[in-house]
């Protein structure tokens, strides 16, 4: 799976970040790299993906990958 996300966000599809992101955010497949997971998440929340802006709010509000930032 993680070869057709790749392909995808290669080709700016927002689930294709959004899908690379939730694999580096539980290390499926993949070294699990909040950072990584941070930037697929912003990258497909830019494009407008939903499930992107809550995992990100998520990560703001824990702190988790991200600076704690409760504004953002």
């Amino acid at each position: 799976a993680k070869e057709y996300f790749e392909r995808a966000a290669k080709h700016d599809d927002p689930s294709g970040h959004y899908n690379l992101g939730v694999l580096y955010l539980k290390g499926i497949g993949v070294k699990k790299s909040l950072a990584d997971a941070s930037r697929h998440f912003i990258a497909a929340a830019n494009y407008g993906q939903p499930k992107a802006y809550y995992q990100l709010g998520k990560m703001f509000q824990k702190g988790v990958g991200v600076e704690k930032n409760l504004a953002m």
